[in-house]
């Protein structure tokens, strides 16, 4: 009985096992330890790679749990803040969490999973080694528990979970546990407690008597090839589950903070976790740099943007009234609001317009619009990216310098979204795109933003009106073929409308629908970009001129720009120069102002078009106004460069944030790469501090959410300052 017999199958001999254990039982053996071999008997009938499945999912399983009843306590302790929230909206939430649970569980229970596969080694080493594991991952567990109940605290203090700024507070830990015991002595000693009575339990199961070295071992006959062989088989299917599990899924784009966007505050956070967003945000620390005390920015930038008395807010200080105004509006229907559409040209770079003394072959179209109405030629991006400059238009404020903020946690704030200013004054407002919303959270983002409608690749693909597609999407004439739709559905309303449209055939790889757009041919250079640049301008003409022949949108001012440059082949201030040009009833034509302006003055001047009447809060100026003041762009680099830059009368300064000095150009022909910091030094020093002080004050804003106020907050202010 002490050996197994060859010639018995497994089943008989197990079962001889127990019946002998059985009679010793009767004999006044331990019980206890004979049930306990027994199950260790038991266990070696089942394979390796079933007892690492079943070892992984108990820790899978205790992962999950932490983060459901995380939730759970959220959805109870946070109640009150659900406002208008359906109970099907938080129950379809709190089942959208389960994909954000799914992206943490790798963060959690990693380091345990990827030791797993030693369970197919049965020796006596790496059982210990196993042992020491656990006590690491049990700790470790108490560490993010820690973050998660923070988090959750941090939710009653900000309205949002912690981001980039847990890493911030690590600097000063002493400090906020301080802080955290004297706001109440209980809950703060009780909180200090978690790691270390996590580290003494980790201890006990791990090293005492609650995990025997006995339930992990089982004798192996293989060889140390075949255990190395069940080894890196193990550990290759962990690493790809953990893969796909930490990305959210299979999907296309991996799980972003972002994509949890919904209505409020509480909804959005309902499906997050403290672990996740700070985890997804720990990239981002080099954005949130410090140049000044933040008292010092707030002076420099309210002083750039306006007078003093124009802000209405301590707690929200970009806060500001735009009168309400008819300057824009002088057409038969005098006292109503004209409609604004948005054109946004992907890549439109103003050295190849006729203005800037571009070849006139590539963009006849738009050279023939400039005639007809009011064209900045100083303007510039505030970004290097589609999602930079499309969210410095649209939310009024600059992004980062890295990783825009629309794949952040951060587009979770609240912001004085152009659309939403709009749509309170009435407005319909949609967004036309030929290519996937998906793409930098813009299906989520949009509508946060204010917008009530968004059409993209799917919406278009399921009108069955357009077949051809390039590598991105739909066609530019197919695009502006649907915003013409849109906006005739939108004019029949008797609202007015706010509509953005976005092409996307200048983007790489710079397709055209046939040869015909070909007028470029490889002798030139960058041929493929400019074909597709003329075949833009060709389908944005057309769109123009059938809009301007129909009687129902008469009073639409069009507002035309890009998104940023095509970057290749352009100098520092080329690279940042885009074409701003406005269109329509009350725009005087033929004009060209020398305004130094950028995407961020777009808010303003769009909501000053509409006629104002609005609170807003935006880091940009009204470019039709008559008001003085120093006319200048600040950018932010965007695709990861970490640059900011400040562009004023004739001069660039580029700044790179881990950079000890900034560079110093003239922005006037004839342009050269000298740098002037030292010849113009005090101007450069002038320029360094603005620039700096932009970027921070943007920063500190969003990382506090002081950009708008909660909506229970508005009929105070307005109240205060006797606003309509």
């Amino acid at each position: 009985m002490n050996s197994t017999p060859d010639c018995r199958g497994k089943a008989e001999f197990i079962f001889d096992r127990l019946q002998g254990f059985a009679e010793q039982d009767q004999n006044g053996i331990d019980s206890g330890r004979l049930i306990r071999e027994r199950a260790i008997m038991h266990s070696r009938t089942i394979p390796a790679y079933w007892r690492i499945f079943f070892f992984c999912l108990k820790w899978i399983l205790a992962s999950w749990s932490i983060l459901l009843i995380v939730r759970l306590a959220f959805l109870a302790v946070y109640a009150d803040r659900r406002e208008s929230s359906t109970f099907i909206e938080i129950i379809l939430q709190f089942l959208t969490g389960f994909r954000f649970d799914l992206a943490t569980i790798p963060v959690i229970a990693a380091p345990i999973l990827l030791f797993a596969p030693l369970l197919a080694v049965q020796h006596p080493a790496a059982v210990r080694i196993l042992k020491f594991i656990i006590f690491l991952q049990i700790i470790w567990l108490g560490s993010l528990l820690t973050v998660l109940i923070a988090s959750f605290y941090n939710f009653g203090l900000n309205n949002k979970h912690l981001g980039w700024e847990l890493f911030a507070y690590l600097n000063d830990l002493m400090t906020v546990l301080k802080g955290v015991v004297e706001d109440n002595f209980l809950t703060g000693f009780l909180y200090l407690l978690i790691v270390p009575v996590t580290a003494v339990i980790a201890f006990w199961i791990a090293f005492g008597v609650a995990l025997r070295t006995e339930e992990f071992y089982r004798p192996d006959q293989s060889s140390t090839a075949g255990r190395i062989a069940k080894i890196l088989a193990c550990e290759f299917v962990i690493l790809v589950l953990l893969a796909v599990a930490s990305r959210g899924g299979l999907q296309q784009s991996p799980l972003r903070a972002g994509d949890a966007m919904k209505g409020n505050a509480y909804l959005a956070s309902l499906a997050l976790n403290g672990i996740f967003t700070a985890i997804h945000d720990s990239q981002d620390l080099a954005d949130f740099k410090k140049f000044y005390d933040d008292a010092k920015t707030l002076t420099i930038v309210q002083s750039l943007l306006g007078k003093k008395s124009d802000f209405l807010s301590a707690q929200y200080p970009l806060l500001r009234y735009m009168p309400q105004n008819h300057r824009a509006v002088q057409s038969d229907r005098d006292r109503n609001r004209p409609n604004i559409v948005l054109v946004v040209l992907e890549s439109f770079t103003a050295k190849y317009l006729k203005l800037h003394g571009g070849n006139p072959r590539i963009a006849p179209q738009f050279a023939a619009l400039t005639e007809e109405g009011l064209y900045f030629n100083n303007f510039y991006a505030s970004g290097g990216r589609s999602a930079n400059g499309l969210f410095c238009m649209l939310a009024g404020l600059p992004d980062r310098a890295g990783r825009t903020i629309l794949r952040s946690a951060q587009i979770q704030n609240r912001f004085g979204g152009l659309a939403a200013l709009l749509g309170n004054l009435g407005y319909r407002t949609f967004f036309v795109h030929g290519g996937d919303l998906k793409f930098d959270n813009l299906d989520t983002a949009l509508p946060h933003l204010g917008f009530q409608r968004i059409i993209g690749l799917a919406e278009m693909d399921a009108s069955s009106r357009y077949t051809a597609r390039n590598a991105w999407g739909f066609d530019d004439a197919d695009t502006f073929d649907t915003m013409f739709h849109t906006m005739k559905q939108a004019a029949a309303d008797d609202r007015p409308f706010f509509g953005v449209v976005f092409t996307l055939n200048t983007h790489h790889p710079y397709s055209v629908p046939d040869a015909s757009y070909r007028i470029f041919d490889e002798s030139t250079p960058q041929h493929e970009f400019l074909n597709s640049f003329y075949y833009s301008d060709h389908a944005l003409g057309e769109f123009i001129r059938k809009a301007e022949a129909d009687n129902s949108l008469k009073n639409t001012i069009f507002v035309f720009t890009a998104d940023h440059t095509s970057h290749a082949g352009l100098d520092y201030i080329q690279d940042r120069q885009i074409p701003f040009l406005v269109l329509g009833p009350g725009i005087p034509a033929g004009r060209i102002d020398e305004t130094t302006g950028s995407q961020l003055d777009i808010l303003p001047t769009v909501l000053s078009l509409a006629g104002g009447g609005s609170l807003y809060s935006a880091m940009g100026r009204d470019l039709l106004s008559n008001s003085t003041g120093e006319r200048f762009a600040f950018f932010a680099g965007g695709s990861n460069t970490d640059a900011i830059g400040w562009i004023q009368e004739n001069r660039i300064l580029i700044k790179w944030l881990l950079a000890p000095a900034p560079l110093f150009y003239s922005s006037q022909p004839p342009i050269t790469y000298q740098d002037l910091f030292l010849v113009d030094k005090d101007r450069a020093a002038d320029y360094l501090e603005k620039c700096q002080s932009f970027y921070q004050f943007a920063r500190n804003l969003e990382k506090e959410n002081r950009i708008w106020p909660l909506s229970s907050e508005l009929p105070a202010v307005r109240q205060r300052f006797e606003i309509e």
